[in-house]
């Protein structure tokens, strides 16, 4: 007889996609966009970011799974990246666009669905980094600080097995999500925020969580080194994001 397994990773994940998609579903409201376009654009946004998020990690983190090619698909362990689960969402949404705008007229754009996203996307990940907690990955560097984080022996990096605290790197991106999201609801109640679909709430998170990524990975252990013995190479690509976020920004804003 087939047991079934209970995750409490995937439960945790799934929490979050739930709760994300319910605010979202809110401020769609509020704004009139159709929920069958909001679902349905979800769906496919949730399958190509799962995929993304994935793949990302595989790459980055690919000395992992060199020796065991099958744990590639064990999800359930852990590795779901943030940065390819953004650009794998963001591909999806461009193909569910073009598909609906092949079988119907709809005004629905890219930009808009993307600022509604940013509604539910730091909470989501905030609630998602509990699970990090639960499969004990994602910390940071040794520590006897004020937060720090006991990690069981068979989850430490090769190296460090005879120490037992590091940098909680999970609850810090945490809280630096949850206070976006705040700050975010905080102006949305006083009408103080941009128009939704100019794209400028999604830039400004991109922007914001690189900022903060890139300095926090800073703290981790195995950051994959890329560049003169100091950067990561989910920093190069955090920089390059920080830069092109900048230089839009600055060319919208002398065009106006």
């Amino acid at each position: 007889m087939m047991q079934i397994q209970f995750h409490w990773y995937g439960f945790i994940v799934g929490i979050a996609i739930v709760t994300a998609y319910e605010l979202v579903q809110k401020k769609a409201h509020s704004e009139n966009i159709s929920q069958k376009h909001l679902l349905e654009s979800g769906i496919v946004a949730l399958f190509f970011g799962t995929i993304g998020a994935r793949a990302w990690h595989v790459i980055t983190d690919y000395w992992l799974y060199v020796d065991n090619l099958q744990a590639v698909f064990y999800i359930w362990n852990g590795g779901l990246s943030i940065l390819g689960g953004v650009l794998g969402g963001v591909i999806g949404l461009i193909i569910y666009l073009q598909f609906i705008k092949s079988k119907q007229k709809t005004t629905l754009s890219l930009t808009t669905l993307l600022d509604i996203a940013i509604f539910g996307l730091p909470i989501g990940q905030a609630i998602g980094r509990v699970a990090n907690y639960v499969n004990q990955e994602l910390y940071g560097l040794p520590t006897n600080g004020l937060f720090k984080v006991f990690i069981s022996e068979e989850h430490r990096v090769v190296g460090y097995e005879s120490v037992s605290y590091y940098h909680p790197l999970f609850l810090y991106e945490s809280i630096f999500t949850v206070t976006f999201a705040l700050l975010l609801y905080y102006l949305d109640k006083k009408n103080k925020l941009p128009k939704i679909g100019s794209g400028v709430l999604f830039l400004s998170y991109i922007f914001y969580y690189s900022v903060v990524r890139f300095f926090l990975d800073f703290l981790r252990i195995n950051r994959g080194i890329l560049v003169a013995d100091a950067l990561g190479i989910n920093q190069v690509v955090l920089l390059i994001l920080i830069l092109v976020v900048l230089v839009f920004g600055m060319f919208k804003y002398m065009k106006k």
